[in-house]
């Protein structure tokens, strides 16, 4: 979207002539200011797109007339490109999103379950650190440009939970006929809670 005041510090403006298509530009015979509002038409590339303004003086002894070329660089509407792969827990993690088209600089933006131990750079567009809980995380990445133009897309970011791993190496021995002690063994890793189970016998 466009809309911009165009200030002439001189003669009164008369004419327009090269308008863009989804433009206008709007003032009244003898305005020093021009309003341009609407939109341009999409591009595939970095195009100038211009516009011609005609002033002139009200004078009748010594007319003169002056026309002034406004342009305008008109890049493509921004598109992402990701570059999230699968992650584990408690392992470093490194994704990007990347732009083509827009208006730099670029705001990255996320929406929704980012993976816990994950941040996000919001001008680059980097996620790292390493992820501290596994799962399948449903999000929405983002971007706003200078001029306001924006991009998003949907995301399901996966990060594998370590294997679960006993860390109990050793049990208290017992005496045969005696009441056994207690005793509780702990694990890391995986996804808690655990389901424990004891071989046949035990």
């Amino acid at each position: 979207p466009v809309n911009r005041s165009i200030v002439l510090s001189a003669p009164g403006l008369t004419d327009s002539s090269g308008i863009p298509a989804n433009l206008t530009v709007s003032f009244k015979t003898g305005d020093t200011t021009a309003t341009v509002s609407g939109s341009f038409a999409p591009v595939t590339s970095p195009t100038r797109q211009s516009f011609t303004l005609y002033a002139a003086n009200r004078t009748t002894y010594f007319p003169q007339s002056i026309s002034q070329v406004f342009t305008f660089l008109v890049n493509p509407t921004p598109t992402l490109s990701l570059n999230l792969p699968s992650g584990q827990v408690g392992s470093p993690y490194s994704g990007s999103v990347r732009v083509a088209g827009g208006t730099a600089p670029f705001t990255f933006l996320v929406s929704g379950n980012l993976p816990p131990g994950l941040q996000l750079d919001p001008t680059t567009g980097t996620s790292s650190g390493p992820p501290t809980a596994g799962g399948t995380f449903a999000l929405t990445t983002g971007i706003v440009d200078a001029s306001g133009a924006t991009a998003s897309a949907p995301v399901a970011l996966n990060i594998i939970a370590l294997a679960p791993t006993i860390t109990t190496s050793s049990l208290p021995n017992g005496t045969v006929g005696t009441p056994y002690v207690a005793t509780t063994l702990a694990a890391t890793g995986g996804s808690a809670p655990y389901s424990w189970t004891a071989p046949t016998g035990v």
